[in-house]
């Protein structure tokens, strides 16, 4: 085999997904939802608290926790979850939100709200 075609065959074999499984193609600017820990909801007023004593408790608004539904799911765009919660995120820590994240998708036409997610969705 020739270098090019070994490097080739590396690259794709690095990029397959394992065991049959299939990429999704996600942006971060795109909808998830997760259940915050009491941890999570902590680092969230936090985040809010420490840059207002900064500035002598003169932010300009008032600090105002995530909604969530009767499940305890609150929906984020990635990039936004990431920012508030990612530097509390760490190995073998307190999560600040269960590690199920649901990601928000695009059903196919004509598929009911309620019906399961049958592929060629995609991601919003």
């Amino acid at each position: 085999m020739s270098k090019k075609k070994a490097s080739t065959a590396r690259r794709k074999a690095r990029s397959a997904p394992p065991h049959g499984a299939a990429f999704v193609a996600f942006n971060v600017n795109d909808y998830v939802q997760v259940r915050l820990t009491d941890y999570g909801r902590q680092c969230l007023r936090d985040n809010y608290e420490k840059p207002k004593a900064a500035y002598a408790g003169k932010l300009g608004f008032d600090y105002s926790p995530p909604k969530e539904d009767k499940d305890g799911w609150s929906r984020w765009q990635a990039w936004s979850l990431m920012k508030d919660l990612g530097p509390h995120i760490s190995m073998g820590m307190n999560p600040p939100f269960e590690t199920t994240i649901r990601i928000e998708v695009e059903r196919p036409n004509g598929q009911d709200e309620g019906q399961p997610e049958k592929g060629g969705g995609h991601v919003k």
